[in-house]
């Protein structure tokens, strides 16, 4: 039998049956050392010699684990020399500074909340043991959660960092009211269960009223559903969570840290109280005035509403963002880099780029793509004087002045940029033509582009198309196959072999896979 070949001679020497004989395929090919048709490209920094690859997790597994797990393999490695690995994308980076945002608004929300308590029940330690109600009310809320199979992300925390004045609230009411009964003359202990029932209906009725609100957000379909999911549930746990702890916990607390006989109001607290009856009284007998002052305001909202800017998501900072670019049609990667080299130029001459990587072949969202198109994903420094957006304007202004062969080139952060790759939608307005004619295609995108483009109120107008040629179509004759034997996988075999090639078969040596590739005709003299 064949033998698995060393070199070279070893696949010369390989047999070939025809016509009875043997010949070696050294007698009819030529055999030489190559390399597979570059498809992509990648850098790192500038470095050429690099090999980047990602790493994705399953639905259920912890983004934070994966990463700190991955980071201790990669230390334990033993790298040859002058060899180095650079992380140039960590989507926790961002998701553990949301997190931590997030934590601390709740830590200051908690403090500043337990000062107000402090002012308005004129007590400190009463306000300490009312603000038990957050941590109570927060982790089982969190309980639950993981029961519903919830998760902690930048929308839960942020529907619990909302919640905290609710959840005080309720405990507020019921501390209050619980104040000013328990001066009657009766037992103590009757006076707070009375105060508590007292206010149950009015309490429900306004957390169901608070619930109902979100409730609808469960019945959001597609990434939207998808965010505010996970915030209603969040929300909706909390406040009544909240209130069966407020009606349970806190008149407990109550009863045993209000003493029988309350210390009466300060006078601001009493002062303001004065000032609100009188603003009351004063609406209440000028009925037209407060209908007026009603009607103005709410035209007002409504005139504030429609000259707001409007977006999915707000602007801020990521600290990194993706350059999207399609060079001239059917460019190979080499000569797209030649391209692609002037635009790393001016990435890697701007001081607050901390990495950057190029990949021409594929993308952030796309594994593959023609060799025509890439990204350079850009991480910029976390202390820098520019802003992300000031960067991004300074490189679209250098490119549009030094580079004008490009198709497509356009900016945007790197959770936009992901968003955009689910929802299919990379800006928040486009235009679809649709059509059987290509070439009438991308002539009239060109025309609607040149024209939106000259309309100050866009930043940025690009054209998107898988039609952008050379393209060559090929229909066999009627009577291709009767005169002549060929059918369409002849052909088409045929243009493979001549154009690109055909893998064969493929051989392990040590631990590489070496392939082997019949192409024709072959120049041996030629690299």
């Amino acid at each position: 039998g064949i033998q698995t070949p060393k070199d070279e001679q070893d696949i010369l020497n390989i047999p070939i049956y025809y016509n009875n004989q043997t010949i070696t395929l050294g007698d009819i090919a030529y055999v030489v050392k190559g390399h597979y048709p570059m498809l992509s490209y990648v850098n790192v920094d500038g470095y050429p010699s690099t090999v980047i690859f990602n790493i994705h997790r399953t639905n259920d597994a912890n983004a934070i684990k994966i990463v700190t797990e991955v980071d201790k393999t990669l230390k334990s490695l033993k790298l040859p020399l002058h060899a180095h690995i650079v992380k140039w994308f960590d989507v926790t980076d961002f998701i553990s500074s949301s997190i931590r945002s997030v934590i601390d608004a709740i830590i200051i929300g908690s403090l500043i909340t337990l000062v107000v308590i402090a002012l308005f029940l004129n007590n400190v330690r009463l306000s300490l043991l009312t603000a038990i109600v957050i941590p109570v009310s927060i982790l089982c809320s969190l309980l639950f959660m993981y029961i519903l199979h919830g998760s902690l992300n930048l929308m839960s925390l942020g529907g619990l960092a909302a919640s905290i004045g609710a959840l005080v609230d309720h405990a507020i009411v019921v501390m209050e009211n619980i104040e000013k009964n328990i001066n009657k003359p009766r037992p103590k202990l009757e006076s707070v269960i009375d105060a508590s029932s007292e206010i149950l209906k009015p309490m429900t009725l306004a957390t169901l009223t608070s619930v109902s609100v979100f409730a609808p957000l469960f019945f959001l379909s597609g990434i939207i559903g998808t965010f505010f999911k996970e915030l209603a549930l969040a929300v909706i746990l909390a406040l009544l969570i909240s209130q069966f702890v407020s009606m349970t916990i806190t008149p407990s607390i109550a009863y045993i840290a209000i003493p029988k006989v309350v210390k009466p109001e300060p006078n601001w607290l009493l002062k303001l109280t004065n000032i609100y009856k009188k603003l009351f009284l004063g609406f209440y007998k000028r009925k037209n005035l407060s209908i007026l002052i009603v009607a103005l305001l709410v035209l007002t909202s409504f005139g504030l509403y429609k000259s707001m800017k409007t977006g999915f998501l707000p602007e801020w900072d990521e600290g990194m963002f993706v350059l999207d670019f399609t060079g001239p049609s059917g460019a190979s990667s080499q000569n797209t880099y030649q391209i692609v080299k002037h635009i790393e130029k001016i990435v890697a001459s701007i001081p607050e780029v901390k990495h950057y990587s190029v990949r021409i072949g594929a993308s952030l969202g796309q594994p593959r793509n023609p060799t025509n198109k890439g990204d350079i994903l850009i991480t910029l420094k976390d202390h820098r004087t520019k802003s992300i957006f000031e960067v991004m304007r300074e490189i679209r202004q250098k490119v549009d002045a030094k580079i004008h062969v490009l198709k497509e080139f356009d900016m945007a952060q790197v959770l936009r940029d992901r968003l955009g790759d689910i929802t299919g939608q990379h800006a928040p307005f486009s235009v679809v033509i649709h059509g059987s004619d290509p070439e009438t295609l991308v002539k009239l995108g060109e025309e609607i582009r040149d024209k939106i483009a000259k309309k100050p109120i866009f930043k940025e107008v690009n054209l998107k198309t898988l039609f952008y040629g050379p393209y060559y179509y090929i229909s066999l004759k009627k009577d291709a196959y009767s005169n002549y034997g060929i059918t369409y996988d002849d052909v088409v075999n045929t243009l493979k072999l001549h154009l690109w090639g055909i893998t064969l078969t493929n051989y392990l040596k040590g631990q590489e896979r070496i392939f082997i590739r019949a192409y024709e005709p072959f120049d041996p003299n030629e690299e």
